[in-house]
């Protein structure tokens, strides 16, 4: 190729007798890379003790937990056909199974099993160029700040990525022995991958293509059977998933979510990576209540789980073909997102979680801009065996749209960093080789593209940063309340609150939209944690500091029946009557409770204070509200008597 140091190698190039090289050097060196993975993996579990969230997970690592807890105990989490592929939650259930269900001893053996994708990461770099772009690749994933994090977190990504890595190392191998076992393997890797995380369903028909294709140019006496072995290979473990949710009732092919999640990412009030629908709670349950809910009501009539992915899938694409020029921004701006040197948060925040609480993330400095930089230049070097290498390329394309298509964060585009490190590993070696050989312009020519890649990648929108920032402070507020800590839950939402309230007086038009729904969540989250320190003031008598928690609740949720309810108490305590009835009477202008009987004790409590400040008519109007609302209560109905008896009616 002109301007390379040298020809690109062919795949596993480096043989001794038709097989690959392994000796005793390369052997040390893989198990140093290896070991350094899990060390660093390892102490950053231990350091990430301190957080709060340790032991606290949300949202999908939650959800992932309750799955395998209910499994182990023999239980059904959800009824129905799956709604998320259920490899992950099996694995963690039999890591619960065999250690106890503590969750530092799951982290730590997902930090064993990083260790295994360290080595598939080399594994697949020697298949792809040789040894020295291996070591690279290997020694960038063992100290790449973003997949120590995740391999720490109770994702799915976690197996999903060296299923991947997995399918790719078997792939790759079969350019020198095609033989149907191998491609048997390799489809069953690729299925078990699917029934994982199943955006691999886009790349796999391209994969059993390209294998039909490279057979037959290799003069295979049965070109079609790897390709055909390799598709079989797939559906083996997809095939019982298919089968159970038939006996549940519907057809799903693995999972019920795609179209949810479709949806999320492709609607006006996208903004391609928050993964909320709109009009839901923010909370997993709620959230997929809600959204069954939104699409039983638009159909009008109970639906199955496959239909309500039809539904909304009917929507996303109904929006997008009636505003085709406002989806196509849309998907461009979320390609922009998954090439931005931001790791964006779906249920944490990685940079700041890590950086905060691990000494260990601090001193790691390479991003995504610098991994991005070093892998275009392995992929324009790569012109020359670009056909040979279709499944390291394609994955990677396959998977970036898979994403786009949907939305973007962090942990969806974990799984092409190790592709990216293979090929950055790649790119690495031919600059070494090029000064080493003092070929100057090749290699200014290599890295005026690398530094192209670094400045887009780091142009990165100011409020994405924010925003980072705030929502790693309300998740940490979050876990703090959940622990009772709520005094320090409240520090976090005002510092949180702060973030935004700062960026908003720099930058208030690009900010407005976007604060606000912050601003609801973060209103939310002040709401519950003063609740609960009111009431925990209330039990323990000190009914003023009571009074002082529910008002703060209050504020940040007019509406609350359960803060002004309470405060209406407080006031009432401290002999505040004008002050409880104030209260009292807003309580019941606001939402109606959970539990009816609070309703009916406001009634009760507003229209005694009324009658105790003479005002007998006042007194009621609210008792025939009472009555209204509770006809079948007996008290009610002789409250009102007596009221009005006592008015000369």
């Amino acid at each position: 190729m002109s301007g390379a140091a040298r020809p690109t190698p062919p795949v596993a190039t480096e043989v001794r007798g038709g097989r690959p090289d392994r000796s005793r050097g390369e052997f040390v060196l893989v198990a140093a890379l290896v070991l350094l993975s899990v060390g660093l993996h390892v102490t950053y579990v231990l350091q990430s003790r301190a957080s709060p969230l340790f032991d606290s997970p949300q949202m999908d690592a939650l959800f992932h937990v309750e799955w395998a807890r209910a499994l182990v105990a023999g239980e059904h989490l959800q009824d129905g056909p799956f709604f998320r592929a259920p490899l992950y939650p099996w694995f963690l259930a039999g890591v619960f199974r065999l250690f106890g269900d503590d969750l530092l001893g799951a982290r730590l053996v997902q930090s064993a099993l990083a260790g295994l994708t360290t080595l598939l990461v080399y594994g697949v770099g020697r298949r792809a160029f040789g040894r020295a772009a291996a070591t690279v690749a290997a020694l960038l994933h063992a100290t790449y700040w973003v997949t120590i994090f995740y391999d720490g977190e109770l994702l799915l990504e976690v197996l999903a990525t060296p299923l991947y890595l997995g399918g790719l190392w078997l792939t790759l191998g079969l350019v020198e022995r095609p033989s149907r076992r191998a491609a048997l393997v390799a489809g069953v890797v690729w299925g078990l991958s699917a029934i994982c995380r199943p955006n691999v369903l886009l790349f796999l028909p391209a994969a059993i293509a390209w294998v039909a294709w490279t057979v037959r140019r290799g003069g295979a006496r049965r070109p079609l059977g790897a390709a055909l072995a390799l598709g079989l290979g797939g559906l083996l473990p997809i095939l019982p998933i298919t089968a159970y949710n038939a006996l549940q009732g519907d057809r799903v092919l693995i999972a019920s979510q795609a179209g949810v999640n479709l949806w999320i990412g492709n609607n006006p009030q996208s903004d391609g990576h928050t993964a909320v629908v709109p009009g839901t709670r923010p909370d997993w349950w709620g959230g997929y209540e809600d959204a069954i809910a939104q699409a039983e009501a638009a159909e009008g009539r109970d639906l199955r789980p496959s239909e309500v992915s039809r539904h909304y899938t009917r929507r996303a694409l109904q929006w997008a073909g009636s505003h085709p020029a406002a989806w196509g921004r849309l998907m461009l701006w979320k390609l922009r997102l998954f090439w931005m040197d931001l790791e964006l948060g779906n249920n944490e925040e990685p940079r700041f979680l890590a950086r905060r609480f691990s000494p260990l993330m601090r001193w790691l400095p390479l991003g995504f801009a610098q991994l991005a930089a070093l892998a275009a230049i392995g992929l324009l070097l790569d012109r020359g065996g670009a056909g040979r290498r279709f499944p390291l390329w394609g994955f990677l394309a396959a998977y970036t749209l898979s994403v786009v298509l949907f939305f973007v964060n962090a942990r969806f585009r974990l799984p092409v960093l190790p592709v990216l490190m293979v090929y950055a590993g790649h790119g690495a070696v031919v600059c070494w080789e090029l000064a080493r050989g003092r070929r100057w312009p090749a290699l200014g020519g290599r890295l005026l593209l690398a530094g192209a890649v670094l400045l887009g990648t780091t142009r990165v929108p100011a409020l994405l940063v924010e925003e980072t920032e705030a929502n790693g402070l309300l998740r940490l507020g979050q876990a703090q309340a959940r622990a009772g800590r709520n005094e320090r839950a409240l520090e976090l939402y005002d510092e949180a609150d702060a973030v935004w309230q700062r960026y908003a007086a720099e930058r208030p038009a690009p900010a407005s939209s976007r604060r606000s729904g912050f601003a609801a969540a973060v209103a939310r989250a002040v709401h519950d944690a003063a609740l609960e320190l009111g009431r925990a003031s209330f039990d323990a008598g000190d009914y003023r500091t009571a009074a002082e928690h529910f008002a703060r609740a209050l504020q940040s949720s007019p509406r609350s029946f359960e803060a002004a309810f309470s405060l209406a108490k407080s006031r009432a305590a401290l002999g505040d009557d004008d002050g409880a009835r104030a209260a009292f009477e807003r309580a019941l202008s606001g939402r109606e409770p959970a539990d009816p009987r609070y309703l009916l004790e406001a009634y009760g409590e507003a229209v005694r204070l009324q009658v105790g400040d003479g005002e007998l008519e006042q007194a009621i109007a609210t008792c025939e509200r009472m009555v209204g609302r509770f006809p079948d209560d007996p008290r009610a109905a002789e409250l009102l008597r007596r009221l009005r008896s006592g008015a000369g009616e």
